[in-house]
């Protein structure tokens, strides 16, 4: 895809905003948060000894509604 864009400058040509068309935007956006659910997805512990079983996970719910 490629990008139109406009910039917004002060006095003395310093570009202070990008105007991008609403498109643009949310071509960007879903690029940018498909880039942070695969940061985020990478993050995850993944060793089969930080995973819990459904009943580990049951009991662990279980004991802290009881506090």
């Amino acid at each position: 895809m490629e990008l139109e864009y406009d910039y917004i400058t002060d006095t003395q040509g310093h570009i202070k905003s990008v105007i991008l068309d609403y498109q643009a935007f949310q071509w960007l956006e879903e690029r940018f948060l498909d880039h942070q659910l695969g940061q985020l997805m990478a993050d995850l512990p993944n060793a089969p000894e930080d995973l819990l079983s459904l009943e580990e996970a049951k009991r662990l719910l279980e004991e802290g509604h009881e506090h």
